[in-house]
């Protein structure tokens, strides 16, 4: 399946095709609390940022998915 990588807005909220241009803000954003380890989102620990990324460009590339990254 091909996934179209799309910026979508609506009022104050934007859902970007998740890059590493997000990391920075992803990391200060899960740097001050233990966000993954909620079972009601998926968010990654801090040390394995890195990889939730590669793995979120790699399903895109395959076409298995698109991860969006939520700016507000």
């Amino acid at each position: 399946m091909e996934f179209d990588p799309q910026v979508l807005n609506l009022n104050r909220v934007r859902l970007e095709p998740l890059t590493e241009h997000h990391l920075p803000g992803l990391t200060a954003a899960i740097a001050d609390g233990n966000w993954h380890e909620l079972f009601l989102t998926i968010v990654p620990a801090p040390e394995r940022l890195d990889a939730f990324l590669a793995k979120a460009l790699s399903d895109h590339r395959v076409g298995s998915g698109l991860t969006y990254a939520i700016i507000c």
